[in-house]
């Protein structure tokens, strides 16, 4: 179990006070964001390099190595309905401090609002609050 208790906590001496699961699906939240609308932008593209610089990444893969692995499963799970069920479910899984929430939720918010919130982008949201519940 401590294993377990290790994985969900935040490490210490982070500044963002988020788990390294958190910061994951973060950044697989914010690149879910991105590519939902079909509309790839500036404004989003700089959001989530602002973001990922402002998290304490603990990880023996790079980040960027991650955000290439995570944006091809991103891509696949946007084409397939049963997929973006998955992800959203595995959200609350991984994301389950208070400052994670708060933190995923107002990434995405501040992506989705830095080139215009279209409808799909406010639906994807409203789903992201209902699973981090």
């Amino acid at each position: 179990m401590k294993i377990l208790e290790k994985l969900f906590q935040p490490e210490k001496n982070s500044a963002d006070g988020l788990n390294q699961t958190e910061r994951e699906a973060i950044v697989d939240l914010l690149l879910f964001g991105i590519y939902m609308d079909n509309h790839l932008s500036f404004s989003e593209d700089n959001v989530l390099k602002n973001k990922i610089e402002l998290l304490d990444w603990n990880s023996s893969t790079p980040v960027d190595l991650y955000i290439n692995t995570a944006t091809d499963k991103v891509r696949q799970s946007i084409a397939n309905e049963n997929l973006q069920n998955e992800f959203l479910q595995s959200l609350s899984t991984r994301i389950t401090s208070e400052a994670g929430k708060r933190k995923a939720l107002n990434s995405v918010t501040e992506l989705f609002r830095s080139d215009g919130e279209d409808p799909r982008e406010y639906a994807f949201r409203e789903a992201v609050t209902s699973a981090l519940k």
